[in-house]
């Protein structure tokens, strides 16, 4: 399934549409850095693999022609994991899981010892974006000829069991953008359906102050913030139109503090732009200090009193140590080829 690149509304809020979401978490996830992905498995299987682990991508026979993951095959160190993302329950689910599996294994991890093939099939998990699926599925697989009968578990994840602050705070940050789908239909168990609106509300408002954090604290960058965002944002205007829980649907606050999200996006713009035109400044003052460093050494001033005045005009001590030593490598280099052509003569 090929993933629909999301691109901003500029007219207001944007307009009904249908997204990929298969494509774009697995395209998301694709692109975490190595950390990031451990710490996704970590939360996803209840894993605590190192952070320093290696990470490998597996490819399976599906997307080999067009290099893209068709399903998510992961190995790190030596353990494999594979993850399916669903937004529908799907009857057969178990069975496409078994076969993937089975295909992943007999790809990647099959060994031969003598005469015996050992396939190692990866731990699978599936991740449900909507309804109320069961804690795992099973199916039987049956031996006649041996008498013997196996089940084969998928531990499941569900979006309706948690909250925006659960889904930070266990590291399942792929699935922020898909939150607003939890409101789509009456969840199970609910005794005050009025309070969906205001909980709904609640929840949008605390998006940034959340994303905020993760930045603040390297867990996510700018740019994955943005498609956070921007898909945060078309999944909840789709859930307030097409919404069961009546006090939600076609609510005007609700969606009025959906568009106030867009505002991330162009603080974020700024941000990114403000810290472009620090490190262009500091390139010019690193230029034209290196360039009075050079001048002035070259008369014969020592370095150890020009460092003051270098350090007061903005430069570090590494930044110093280093221009010093590269004035100092060039003058060594001058006066040899200088001596060369004094001798030739």
């Amino acid at each position: 399934m090929q993933g629909e690149r999301i691109v901003p509304d500029n007219q207001g809020m944007p307009k009904e549409q249908n997204l990929s979401y298969d494509s774009i978490i697995k395209e998301f996830i694709e692109r975490l850095s190595d950390v990031q992905l451990i710490k996704f498995i970590n939360a996803a299987y209840g894993k605590n693999l190192p952070l320093n682990s290696m990470v490998y991508k597996l490819w399976t026979e599906s997307n080999v022609g067009r290099r893209r993951l068709s399903d998510l095959y992961i190995r790190i160190s030596d353990s494999t994991f594979h993850l399916e993302i669903q937004s529908y329950d799907d009857s057969q689910m178990v069975l496409r899981m078994f076969e993937y599996g089975l295909r992943g294994a007999m790809q990647n991890d099959k060994t031969y010892n003598k005469d015996r093939l050992t396939i190692t099939f990866p731990s699978p998990v599936i991740l449900y974006l909507r309804g109320n699926p069961p804690d795992k599925l099973e199916m039987d697989i049956i031996f006649p000829h041996i008498n013997k009968t196996m089940t084969y578990p998928v531990p499941t994840i569900s979006l309706s069991s948690y909250t925006l602050a659960d889904l930070t705070n266990k590291k399942l940050l792929p699935l922020l953008m898909f939150y607003p789908m939890k409101y789509e239909d009456l969840p199970k168990n609910t005794t005050n359906p009025e309070q969906l609106r205001e909980a709904f509300i609640a929840e949008v408002k605390s998006l940034p102050g959340l994303l905020d954090n993760l930045h603040n604290s390297g867990e996510l960058t700018n740019t994955q913030i943005d498609t956070i965002v921007n898909v945060f944002v078309r999944i909840a205007a789709q859930t307030i139109s097409k919404t069961k829980i009546m006090s939600l649907k076609g609510d005007e606050t609700a969606m009025s503090e959906v568009a106030k999200l867009e505002t991330i996006k162009v603080r974020d713009f700024y941000a990114e732009l403000e810290e472009s035109e620090k490190k262009a400044e500091k390139k010019g003052i690193v230029k034209g200090v290196t360039k009075m460093l050079r001048a002035l050494m070259a008369n014969g001033s020592s370095a150890l009193l020009l460092k003051p005045a270098a350090l007061e005009a903005g430069l570090s001590e590494d930044e110093f140590n280093k221009i010093v030593k590269e004035i100092n490598v060039n003058k060594r280099k001058k006066q040899k080829t200088k001596s060369k052509n004094t001798t030739t003569q």
